[in-house]
């Protein structure tokens, strides 16, 4: 672990975390190999990502069952650097729905889950 100088940041395995952010559900993350059947909403931060979690609730639910825009921002699609993968392996519903800020390489891989890249540029 190491820290930047002046900041609130930290390093785990070569990448930088904002300290509100527990190391060991940092730790898990990188250890965590998705499903096949789960789907990963993979923003940088602020570029739409409630929105596009709004989004694909309302594609899965055909708009059926899907929660109010303010149910959803209550109850919410697990964040992993918050909820860890403690959150999303209690999850029963197929697939299971999650979001990170994380980049790519530093996840672990399974070329049959569904990632949803969100990208802005605000220009």
């Amino acid at each position: 672990e190491e820290s930047f100088e002046g900041t609130d940041s930290y390093m785990v395995r070569g990448f930088p975390f904002a300290r509100y952010f527990k190391k060991e559900i940092i730790e898990g993350i990188f250890d965590f190999m998705p499903s096949d059947d789960d789907i990963i909403i993979a923003t940088y931060p602020k570029p739409g990502t409630t929105w596009m979690q709004y989004i694909v609730l309302q594609i899965l639910t055909r708009s059926e069952s899907c929660p109010s825009f303010s149910d959803m921002l209550e109850k919410g699609i697990p964040f992993l650097e918050i909820s860890g993968v403690a959150a999303v392996e209690a999850m029963s519903t197929i697939p299971r729905v999650y979001k990170h800020h994380l980049p790519y390489s530093a996840v672990k891989q399974n070329p049959k889950t569904t990632i949803i890249y969100v990208y802005r540029k605000p220009d």
